[in-house]
């Protein structure tokens, strides 16, 4: 995929004639920490020294796209990498996250929870919105699992307040669980010997293990949630959503 990828970066590093765009090249050398480019009689081309040092190193490789995809590629040109990826048998793909709707590299999402977010979508767009973008910020080259695992829990109190409190202005997954543990009878589940307190209790792994929720002198607790750990949350996260959404927890 190496020359498919490079004439992908060529276009959005050069301008007409096929001339260097050194402000873009030398925003590239600021953001990547580069060296300065070393020019020789053969060869006085900025793109021709980042095209070399990019040969040399994948990750770098792989960072310049990511960085370009997100900050100067058009849609055209964000399909245009998406097939490259997906004939090239790549593990990353071109990914697009609402509500920002900006383009980065993300590893390719498998098909249970593409599925999963895709008729969530039905449901809830906002949910849908969150997840996404929770997904987003787990899998892509520079994981953020703090904004993956907030955005995750923030989906599952979008569809379960209309269900469990809907005219709680302050409501939060927390006063969910509060009020599924408190008053059960009012809530029915489709699974015959099912409790919505059993529901609650998997709403409370994620609530309960979000450790950078709020700030604590406990020393002993992490700065921030890991990234199994908000992979963890995420996957339930999308499980509830689609049983408040999808009508399989109702009011009795």
């Amino acid at each position: 995929m190496a020359g498919p990828l490079h004439e992908w970066v060529r276009p959005l590093v050069v301008i007409d004639g096929g001339r260097d765009n050194t402000a873009r090249l030398d925003e590239l050398q600021l953001v990547f920490e580069l060296d300065p480019p070393l020019l020789d009689d053969y060869d006085q081309s900025r793109y021709g020294d980042l095209y070399q040092r990019m040969q040399f190193d994948d990750e770098l490789f792989l960072d310049v796209i990511d960085y370009l995809l997100g900050t100067y590629a058009g849609w055209r040109s964000r399909a245009g990498l998406d097939k490259i990826l997906v004939l090239g048998g790549s593990v990353w793909e071109s990914h697009s996250a609402p509500p920002e709707s900006f383009g980065q590299l993300q590893r390719r999402v498998l098909g249970p929870v593409k599925e999963s977010l895709e008729a969530l979508k039905a449901d809830s767009l906002r949910a849908h919105d969150h997840l996404a973008l929770a997904w987003s910020k787990l899998m892509g080259r520079n994981p953020d699992p703090s904004s993956a695992y907030r955005e995750a829990v923030r989906a599952v109190e979008v569809t379960s307040k209309p269900i469990v409190a809907p005219n709680d202005a302050k409501y939060t997954l927390g006063r969910a669980i509060g009020q599924l543990k408190a008053n059960s009878d009012k809530w029915s589940f489709v699974l015959e010997g099912a409790s919505p307190a059993q529901l609650a209790d998997m709403a409370g792994l994620v609530w309960t293990g979000q450790l950078d929720r709020h700030g604590t002198d406990d020393e002993s607790v992490p700065l921030l949630v890991s990234q199994e750990q908000a992979d963890a949350a995420f996957h339930i996260c999308l499980t509830l959503c689609r049983m408040f959404s999808g009508g399989l927890i109702s009011r009795a």
